[in-house]
């Protein structure tokens, strides 16, 4: 029977950490790759980016941040605490938005839209009047529309930005025909 010993045990344990130690590194790579690309996701959505499960994607986001090349932004929607990733050197703008030409009847957008206050967690943007919104809305306000490539960009004013706190919220943006709805879902933990 041969007698294992210490050093005869250490070059296959270097091998094996040498190579995991690759794996990360490519991981890391590939996830910083669709952090960069698509800054504010939040681990789940990141898995399903890469096709990965959440503790694989979650492991490579602890070792990027440990590196400072990421940051990890907390936040609590319906309920639930959410880690929003993004490159160190994103710059979030709570005012500005990018929609689709093509997922809106674009012909009613020409260079200025209409911005309504809807309710405390809801603003309507539209391209033309809406009078149901006009009736009804805590904040209203007109704002210039630029063409970028294939979207319709959009800054929201000041006093939108400070009374729906968009700075420190998670806002989902959804169309309806011609219209932008943006629902604030959750506040900075």
């Amino acid at each position: 029977m041969r007698k294992m010993t210490l050093t005869s045990l250490e070059k296959p344990y270097e091998k094996a950490a040498e190579k995991r130690k690759q794996i990360g590194e490519s991981t890391d790579q590939v996830l910083f790759k669709a952090i960069a690309e698509n800054p504010g996701l939040s681990l789940y959505e990141l898995a399903q980016e890469t096709g990965w499960g959440v503790g694989k994607v979650d492991g490579s986001v602890k070792r990027l941040h440990e590196k400072g090349l990421i940051k990890v932004e907390c936040f609590v929607k319906a309920g639930r605490r959410v880690k929003l990733v993004s490159a160190v050197d994103y710059e979030f703008s709570p005012d500005l938005y990018s929609v689709p030409q093509d997922i809106l009847d674009s012909a009613s957008w020409k260079d200025q839209a209409l911005v309504y206050g809807l309710d405390r967690l809801t603003i309507g943007v539209s391209g033309k009047p809406v009078p149901e919104w006009d009736a009804a809305a805590v904040l209203k306000s007109k704002v210039p529309v630029k063409r970028v490539k294939e979207n319709l960009i959009f800054r929201l004013p000041k006093k939108f930005v400070d009374f729906y706190a968009l700075g420190k919220s998670i806002v989902t943006l959804s169309t309806v025909k011609d219209v932008v709805l943006l629902t604030v879902e959750g506040q900075a933990c």
